[in-house]
C-alpha cells in the first residue's frame, strides 16, 4: 500500500519519490499482455546481468522471453538483432555475479574497517579504486622529488628554449640569469629524414576518454554521460568498449563519406582486431559534425532532447577519428635539431613539415615545430622558477593506466575516477591534475599495511581472469565464489 511504505521515504517523510517497484509492477502487466518479451539492454556483462534480471521477474508472466544485442541504435542493427534473437548468455550473468559479490564483500569489509579506524562512516575501498589511489600518491610523491629550478631562455624569433640542465654551483638564480642573457643562442640542424605515419586506430572507451576529457575540458564522468546521449539518439556505436574493431558495416560507412570527400584514392579500409563480437566507437552514418548540425537545423534529423556544443564536439573528435583509421597513411618530414647557450645545449625533435596530408587531411596527430631555423640568435629574455620535471596524473592519464595495467573495465573506468574525488581522498587542481588528500593518503597507508593483497594490482587480474574463464566456460562461479569467500574471510 504506497500509504504504509511504498509512497514515502523511510528518511525525510517525502512523498516525492520514485520506486522502482512500479516500474516492475508496470512491465508485469504489460507482459501478461504478449506472448513474447524482448530484453534489449546493454551489450555487455552488466547488461546481460540487468537482462537476466528482468527476465526472472516476468519469467512466471510470459512463456517466451529472449535477448536482443545490437552495438549502435540504428534501424538496421535493431532490425538485424530482432532478426536474431538469442536466450540470455548464462555465462556472462555468472561472471558479473561473481565480480558484484567480489567487490562488495571486499569492499564492504574494508569500509567497515575504515570506519573503525578512522571513527567517519563516508570511507570506503575498492578492489580497483584503492590500488588506482595508490598511482596518484606515487605520482605525487615523484612529482614533489622533481621539483627543480629550470630557465626559460626567450630568442629573437619568439623561440622558448627551456634548460633543465643548467648546474647553479652555489650560485645565485639571478646569477645565472645574467651568465645566460650574455650569450648568443645556436641553432643547428642535426638530421632530418622522411616518414611515413599510420594513422591511429579508431576510438575504444580509454582513447576516447584521454583526448575527450582534455578536449572538453570536464571529468570522465562528464564524457561518459555526453556519449551515452549520442548513443542513445543513434549517432555512435556502443561507447563502452575495449575493442578497435571494425565492422564491414563501419568501413562501407567510411568508404562512403571518403570517397565522397577525397577521392577513392584516400580510403584504405581496416578492420584493426579480428577477435570479439563488439566493435569501436564510431559514428553509425556518413554525416560529419557540420553536416549534421545543418540536418537538425533543418529539421530532417530531430533528436528527441537538444544537442549541446559539447555533443558536437564529442561527435566530430569521434567522427574524424573514425574515418581517419580508414585512410591512407601522411608522409612528412621529421627533423632533430639542437639549441646551444654556452656550455647548455637542448635536443628538440619533431616534425618540420608534411609531404602528403593523407589521413591528417581529417584528424591531425602532430604539431610542426616553429622557429627552429639554423643560424645564430640575439637572447631576449630569461626567466626562471622552481618546476617539478615530472607532471602531476589527470584523469585521461588514470584511465590509460587502467587500460595498460587491465584494472577495471570501460564501463568502471569514469566510476572509479569519481569515487575517488567524491570520497575526497583526491581533489583537482584548477588545470586539472589529481593530488592526493591527507585523508587518502592515510587511508591507503591503512589499508596497504594490514589488507595489501585484497587490493593491489595483482587481485585485480586474478578477478579478470576468473570473469574471463566463467565467461568461456572453463571455471564454474560458484567454485570460484567460494574460493574467494574462503580467502576473504581468513583475512577480515
Amino acid at each position: 500500500d504506497e500509504d504504509e511504505g511504498r509512497g514515502e521515504c523511510p528518511v525525510c517523510g517525502s512523498k516525492s519519490i520514485f520506486d522502482s517497484a512500479h516500474t516492475v509492477d508496470a512491465i508485469r502487466e504489460f507482459a501478461q499482455e504478449v506472448d513474447l518479451v524482448v530484453i534489449c539492454t546493454d551489450p555487455d556483462t552488466e547488461g546481460e546481468k540487468i537482462g537476466w534480471d528482468l527476465a526472472t521477474l516476468l519469467s512466471p508472466y510470459v512463456n517466451d522471453i529472449r535477448r536482443a544485442e545490437f552495438h549502435e541504435v540504428t534501424k538496421r542493427a535493431v532490425i538485424n538483432a530482432l532478426n536474431n534473437l538469442r536466450s540470455m548468455d548464462v555465462r556472462l550473468v555468472e561472471a558479473q555475479i561473481v565480480r558484484r559479490i567480489e567487490d562488495r564483500w571486499i569492499g564492504f569489509g574494508l569500509s567497515r574497517k575504515l570506519w573503525e579506524k578512522f571513527d567517519m562512516k563516508t570511507l570506503s575501498a575498492g578492489r580497483v579504486q584503492t590500488p588506482v589511489l595508490g598511482w596518484i600518491i606515487e605520482r605525487y610523491r615523484k612529482h614533489l622529488d622533481s621539483i627543480k629550478r629550470v630557465y626559460f631562455v626567450r630568442l629573437e624569433n619568439g623561440l622558448i628554449i627551456m634548460l633543465d640542465n643548467v648546474e647553479e654551483k652555489g650560485r645565485k638564480p639571478r646569477e645565472v640569469k645574467n651568465e645566460l642573457k650574455g650569450y648568443k643562442a645556436i641553432i643547428s640542424k642535426l638530421e632530418e629524414r622522411e616518414e611515413t605515419l599510420n594513422p591511429p586506430p579508431p576510438y575504444s572507451t580509454d582513447s576516447m576518454l584521454r583526448e575527450a576529457t582534455q578536449r572538453l575540458r570536464v571529468g570522465v564522468d562528464t564524457v561518459m554521460r555526453i556519449a551515452q546521449d549520442l548513443f542513445e539518439l543513434g549517432l555512435i556505436t556502443y561507447h563502452r568498449t575495449d575493442s578497435t574493431r571494425v565492422s564491414l558495416t563501419g568501413r562501407n560507412i567510411a568508404k562512403e563519406y571518403i570517397t565522397e570527400t577525397f577521392g577513392k584514392e584516400y580510403f584504405v579500409g581496416r578492420e584493426w582486431m579480428k577477435e570479439g563480437a563488439h566493435e569501436c566507437i564510431r559514428p553509425t552514418r556518413p554525416i560529419d559534425a557540420e553536416r549534421l548540425m545543418a540536418l537538425i537545423r533543418e529539421g530532417i534529423i530531430r533528436p528527441v532532447r537538444p544537442l549541446t556544443r559539447r555533443h558536437f564536439v564529442l561527435y566530430d573528435m569521434i567522427f574524424r577519428r573514425f574515418m581517419a583509421s580508414q585512410m591512407i597513411p601522411s608522409r612528412v618530414i621529421r627533423a632533430k635539431y639542437r639549441v646551444t647557450i654556452g656550455p647548455y645545449s637542448k635536443d628538440i625533435e619533431g616534425y618540420s613539415r608534411i609531404i602528403k596530408e593523407g589521413f591528417m587531411k581529417v584528424y591531425r596527430t602532430i604539431r610542426l615545430l616553429e622557429g627552429l631555423e639554423e643560424g645564430e640568435y640575439e637572447i631576449y629574455e630569461v626567466r626562471y622558477r622552481k618546476l617539478a620535471t615530472t607532471p602531476l596524473y589527470t584523469q585521461a592519464d588514470i584511465i590509460r593506466l587502467m587500460k595498460e595495467r587491465n584494472i577495471g573495465r570501460p564501463s568502471t573506468y569514469a566510476k572509479i575516477v569519481r569515487t575517488l574525488l567524491d570520497r575526497r581522498y583526491v581533489i583537482e587542481t584548477k588545470n586539472r591534475k589529481l593530488v592526493p588528500t591527507s585523508r587518502g593518503i592515510e587511508v591507503y597507508k591503512f589499508l596497504m599495511k594490514h589488507y595489501a593483497h585484497l587490493v593491489s594490482e595483482e587481485r585485480t587480474r586474478v578477478v579478470e581472469e576468473k570473469m574471463r574463464a566463467i565467461e568461456e566456460g572453463r571455471e564454474n562461479y560458484m567454485k570460484v565464489l567460494q574460493e574467494f569467500y574462503e580467502e576473504i574471510q581468513r583475512t577480515l
